[in-house]
């Protein structure tokens, strides 16, 4: 990935189990974590425009239902 000017891999979080918005998770930046609503991430891979990844928990009578959307512009 670095070769051809993407960001590389990268190893290692603050913490193992909590995300943080501004941290690097693989070629992914996340933007926006809300604890067991919402993780939005900005791709940082090279993509023509720009990309994100959101997963959303949504609470649903009994269960939760998992909404994954991917934005492009």
């Amino acid at each position: 990935d670095q070769l051809v000017g993407g960001p590389g891999l990268r190893r290692g979080r603050r913490d193992p189990v909590e995300l943080y918005p501004g941290e690097a998770l693989d070629f992914w930046r996340v933007e926006e974590v809300r604890p067991g609503a919402l993780l939005r991430l900005r791709a940082e891979m090279r993509v023509p425009g720009k990309a994100w990844l959101q997963f959303e928990a949504i609470p649903d009578g009994r269960s939760t239902r998992l909404v994954q959307t991917a934005f492009f512009a």
